[in-house]
């Protein structure tokens, strides 16, 4: 059963089919935030979705409900939404997919998408992903990349990526890069690295991701804001840590760790001016996780788990 709805359907002019989930493949809201970014810069319009009923189990993507003054007023279920952008000036309109991963039948609801793209015209995918990894804060995020066909790996290797070498479960990322070589559509999958120890949205990451989604595209965003948030971001975990000598030593060993395979980049956290006392304090979920991560390698032993 077709579970794509069209409210209307673009015109567009050689468009890239830009993806990103909720769920599995979101660590620090990369795949989600950015996807919401690009939609609300460009201005995108939606015009379509995936209705949820055949690809979410409910007791784990669970419906919304709305209840003013004891009624029931409404019951969203989970969907994923497409938007349109169009721009005579660019050399690619965009479509976009802002979604949730499907619980089931994930080559039925690939099936359905790359049907609609490529009766639209569709000639490459680029979907968005973020992962947890044992970085600093402190430094650079690293964006590491997968793609379709071999013939893109100079084009990407010119953007400063990890070409990704990975074998263990997927994400539905993965199907659909498949799929799009199946159908001889270029795919491409960039997959943001946030620090394990910091919680929530992370605009270090988004920025560090969208940043090579600009140059891709060949459009220019306004990242400034993000690149503003994330020194706000950066600062506040490095007065955080400033209680904690244990967690700013593992956070030096990570650093050092990167400086060595990477290379130097920004100053430690012990070397960086700190930011002033009126300023605010990150909230406590950010030292509570590098605490949680001192504690189970004490419990483990120098060996880490066997």
């Amino acid at each position: 059963m077709d579970m794509l709805r069209l409210d209307w359907e673009p015109r567009l002019r050689s468009p890239w089919l830009v993806l990103g989930f909720e769920g599995w493949p979101n660590a620090a809201e990369v795949s989600s935030g950015c996807i919401h970014f690009l939609r609300e810069k460009l201005g995108a319009l939606k015009f379509g979705e995936f209705e949820g009923a055949d690809f979410y189990q409910n007791s784990s993507h669970r419906p919304i409900v709305s209840v003013r003054g004891g009624l029931v007023n409404s019951l969203n279920f989970p969907s994923s939404k497409l938007y349109a952008w169009t721009d005579p000036r660019a050399v690619h309109d965009l479509i976009l997919l802002q979604g949730v991963e499907p619980d089931l039948r994930w080559q039925d609801f690939i099936g359905q998408l790359l049907d609609l793209a490529q009766r639209l015209g569709v000639v490459r995918t680029l979907s968005i992903g973020g992962v947890l990894s044992a970085i600093p804060h402190s430094r650079e995020p690293r964006v590491s990349c997968a793609f379709s066909h071999e013939r893109l790996r100079p084009e990407l290797a010119a953007l400063d990526v990890d070409f990704s070498d990975y074998e263990g479960p997927s994400s539905i990322h993965s199907s659909l890069l498949l799929a799009a070589q199946t159908r001889g559509l270029e795919g491409v999958s960039f997959w943001g690295g946030a620090p394990h120890y910091v919680q929530g949205p992370n605009p270090l990451v988004w920025h560090a991701v969208l940043r090579r989604v600009s140059r891709l595209l060949g459009l220019e965003l306004p990242l400034g804001e993000l690149t503003t948030a994330g020194e706000a971001l950066r600062q506040q975990v490095d007065q955080g840590l400033q209680s904690d000598a244990d967690a700013r030593a593992y956070v030096r060993r990570l650093e050092e760790v990167y400086d060595a395979t990477v290379g130097p980049q920004t100053p430690s956290a012990d070397e960086r001016p700190q930011p002033r006392s009126e300023e605010p304090l990150l909230h406590e979920d950010v030292l509570r996780g590098v605490e949680e991560i001192l504690k189970r390698r004490q419990k483990e032993g120098p060996g880490g788990p066997g």
